[in-house]
């Protein structure tokens, strides 16, 4: 990629991430990984559990005063973003006809700041990622 000589913030993350609302794409200090809001039956807003996310960022890539013919190489280094959890339920009976169960964690994010790896301003939740419930064993 050539890139005029300037000073530089960069953020990369995977681009396979169906389901993800990205929000201030404009800015680097506001851009924002957050997923889809849904009704649950009760009718409280929830977050749908966010797709595989993994990213970096830096906050300051100077490419000035390169010599011609010459590269700079910036190395970001991605990791991932987005914890998954598996459940265990015990003890049910009568399960022949249920089709899909389905369970709900308080207190997490929906959304990342993707510049800092931390909440967009103004949300206070006990977790600093996105971290979401995946998957039953009956």
């Amino acid at each position: 990629m050539e890139l005029p000589e300037n000073d530089y913030r960069v953020i990369c993350f995977n681009y396979d991430t169906d389901g993800m609302v990205w929000k201030e794409n404009g800015s680097y200090t506001l851009f924002t990984a957050d997923t889809r809001d849904v009704q649950s039956p009760d009718n409280r807003t929830m977050a749908v559990t966010p797709p595989w996310l993994c990213g970096d960022h830096i906050d300051g890539v100077i490419l000035k005063d390169i010599p011609g013919g010459s590269a700079k190489i910036v190395r970001l280094t991605p990791v991932n973003m987005v914890c998954h959890y598996t459940y265990e339920v015990n003890g049910l009976r009568g399960l022949d006809r249920v089709a899909d169960l389905r369970a709900a964690l308080s207190g997490m994010s929906g959304s990342l700041n993707m510049s800092g790896d931390s909440l967009p301003a103004g949300l206070r939740r006990a977790c600093s990622l996105m971290e979401w419930f995946h998957g039953i064993r009956l």
